[in-house]
């Protein structure tokens, strides 16, 4: 290790910054581990570790023996790096006084004074004792510290490697887990899983941005078979998902799911913040927005921008009235650029479903973007009996341009299903409305906002899971295409991702993987039919 310097106690040590007639000596001792209690001193001037500065008129003049010159010039008691391009080790040239050379293997010096006079840096002259090494001493040196090198690796290594062999066999037990559930061969493609009614949907949200939670959030869902993570529109998101997803399949070669943008076309629900400011609450306030908040996004400094996802629980608990939300509306620009990216699979365009005009101008904004989507997504909420009249118009709208499959998402009770059971009637009764309405529109259907464990059930309940299509055109393919989830995905594995583990890749923990990853497996699997009796 590297201990820097400390300044000497004697009177003529100075500190602060080089100025004037001021010279300087920058040093730093390399200690060995005690075997062969050697010790080190190199001086070089590039090293900016502890300083000692003396004047000319005031040097330090005790001895050291312990400095090894490899290559320098000593002017008025200043030892600084040659700049002669010349010079190669092992030839060392130390200038002494008034420029007397000595060259050959290796210096040390054992002394320093400086006399009176001027030169060129206007400081006194001076000379530096020195004291030449035998090339054979110096193999000696050599070979010791590559011996010491290797001790110290050996002694830092050991401990390195045995964890990462106990890493190893605890990511054993989550390959096994993801095995014997028989998620491998359960995992199809995900255009499959449509048609057959199985496809399951990972929401991180249109608005959550906690990039550390994001990324083990894929890797732990596609270790649970989903077939799409739907995220924000965000250069750093994306980019974290896709990290999720390489690491889960480097534990296990599992199927790739395709990872879905979400943008949106007007003010809306999923695409807004809180804020406050922290020094308008009073002093007395419980705060209970703080309980409130699912995200743990605000504490007593006000509101984690990134962790924050716009469920607008906190606004109606403040007894002051002092939380606002901030809506946006992402660019049509910037989610080109990203539709761009061969990692990006898909799209979702969230509408109120009550006018067309700004969902036009975002569709023909996005141009030729699309053309290599896999997959396109309109997210919208009940509007009444004119539903299916606007999914029309906006199916004629997209249909110019539309080069893949397409879905509607049927967002019931948005960004709810993780508050209580009965979150999920609203999503289940909206697609209860919509599959044997004759006159929709081409396009799979997912339901979304409120969903949870209990949305199987009741669909189970009005014979809607996974029961084939009565449409003649569309024969193959099942009623209900399948389910997304978003807050209580989250919630189920949120334990797990706030400990220990919340700092950094969670896999990296793997006790907390397997826990975190029986959780998914056991809301996936209600709907792919994994062998959770094995869990």
């Amino acid at each position: 290790m590297i201990e820097r310097e400390k300044p000497s106690s004697s009177s003529d040590a100075l500190s602060g910054d080089i100025s004037g007639h001021q010279q300087h000596l920058f040093l730093f001792r390399l200690r060995l581990p005690p075997v062969t209690h050697f010790r080190a001193k190199l001086v070089r001037r590039s090293v900016t570790l502890r300083r000692r500065y003396f004047t000319s008129s005031a040097p330090p003049t005790s001895t050291d023996p312990g400095i090894i010159v490899t290559s320098g010039h000593v002017h008025s008691g200043m030892l600084r790096t040659s700049t002669d391009p010349g010079l190669r080790l092992p030839e060392v040239v130390v200038a002494v006084g008034g420029g007397e050379e000595i060259g050959g293997g290796c210096a040390v010096v054992v002394g320093v004074a400086v006399a009176a006079g001027e030169d060129e840096w206007g400081g006194g002259g001076g000379a530096v004792e020195v004291v030449q090494i035998d090339k054979s001493f110096l193999l000696v040196v050599v070979v010791v510290l590559v011996f010491q090198f290797q001790w110290l690796s050996y002694s830092l290594a050991t401990p390195m490697l045995s964890r990462l062999v106990s890493c190893n066999k605890s990511l054993e037990k989550v390959r096994d887990l993801v095995i014997t559930t028989n998620v491998p061969s359960i995992a199809t493609f995900p255009q499959k899983s449509l048609h057959n009614g199985n496809w399951v949907k990972l929401i991180c949200g249109a608005s959550f941005e906690d990039v550390v939670d994001i990324r083990n959030l894929s890797l732990v869902y596609t270790l649970a078979g989903v077939d799409c993570i739907d995220c924000a529109a965000d250069v750093a998101v994306v980019n974290a998902v896709n990290e999720g997803i390489i690491a889960a399949r480097a534990i296990l070669p599992i199927r790739r799911p395709w990872v879905m943008i979400s943008v949106n076309d007007d003010e809306d629900l999923h695409f807004r913040k809180a804020e406050f400011d922290p020094d308008d609450c009073p002093m007395d306030c419980s705060r209970p927005c703080e309980n409130t908040c699912p995200a743990n996004a605000i504490y007593k400094e006000g509101v984690i921008t990134e962790r924050c996802y716009g469920c607008g629980r906190c606004f109606p608990v403040c007894p002051f009235d002092k939380i606002k939300a901030i809506s946006y509306v992402r660019d049509a620009a910037a989610t080109s650029k990203l539709l761009e990216r061969d990692d990006v699979d898909a799209l979702e365009i969230h509408t109120n479903g009550r006018q067309t005009e700004s969902f036009k101008e975002l569709w023909n904004g996005l141009g030729n973007s699309v053309n290599q989507l896999k997959l396109v997504a309109v997210s919208l909420p009940y509007v009444g009996d004119s539903t299916v009249s606007m999914m029309n118009k906006l199916y004629a709208i997209l249909e110019r341009n539309l080069c893949c499959l397409n879905l509607w998402q049927l967002d019931g009770r948005p960004m709810s299903g993780d508050i209580g059971r009965g979150t999920t009637r609203e999503s289940i009764a909206f697609a209860h409305r919509l599959v044997f309405a004759d006159d929709r529109p081409p396009g799979f259907l997912q339901l979304a906002g409120g969903t949870n464990a209990h949305t199987v059930d009741g669909l189970r309940k009005l014979n809607l899971f996974q029961m084939p299509s009565v449409f003649e055109s569309s024969r193959a393919n099942a009623l209900i295409g399948g389910i997304a989830y978003g807050g209580y995905a989250r919630k189920i594995v949120k334990g797990v991702m706030e400990s220990e583990s919340r700092v950094g890749d969670i896999e990296a923990y793997p006790d907390h993987l397997f826990m975190a990853l029986i959780q998914a497996l056991t809301l996936v699997g209600g709907v792919k039919a994994y062998k959770l009796d094995t869990l």
